[in-house]
């Protein structure tokens, strides 16, 4: 193996034990586990199977690869914490195996800024959702929810 390989996949394995110590981190917030549960009921109601991991929140398969949804702590609502938010689903996709058909950062309330999700949207490409008294709302909202091809 080369040097350079080597290198990788040691970072690989350090990136992968900071995500299950971030991930078991954000589970002792009960509003997070709220609305991680609340998301995982949504899936289950649209007929998916979503999948258990020690580093990301949601996970279940799509059509062309996982869709992976990480699920902030309470207040974690501001352009820096949801643009940290994508940077950190974005590493949870490169390691979870196979290219992630589509990145969702869960929100447990909305937005602080309405501008906030399109523009997480255009420069990351990750989707920002958040649950609301009348279901989900947000870009991407039927996707992380599995409701997309109800819809159709």
């Amino acid at each position: 193996m080369s040097g350079k390989l080597m290198l990788i996949l040691g970072g690989t394995q350090h990136l992968t034990a900071e995500l299950a110590t971030a991930a078991e981190a954000d589970r002792t917030c009960l509003q997070h586990e709220a609305v991680r549960h609340q998301l995982l009921a949504a899936l289950f109601r649209a007929g998916h199977k979503p999948q258990d991991s020690s580093i990301v929140d949601v996970v279940r398969p799509g059509e062309r690869g996982p869709i992976i949804c990480e699920v902030l702590p309470a207040g974690h609502t501001s352009y820096h914490a949801v643009r940290a938010g994508a940077v950190r689903v974005r590493e949870i996709g490169q390691v979870t195996g196979g290219t992630p058909e589509r990145l969702h950062v869960v929100l447990t309330s909305p937005p602080d800024e309405p501008w906030i999700p399109d523009l997480v949207e255009q420069v990351l490409d990750v989707s920002v959702v958040w649950p609301s008294a009348t279901g989900w709302q947000g870009p991407g909202s039927s996707s992380a929810t599995g409701t997309e091809r109800l819809s159709n």
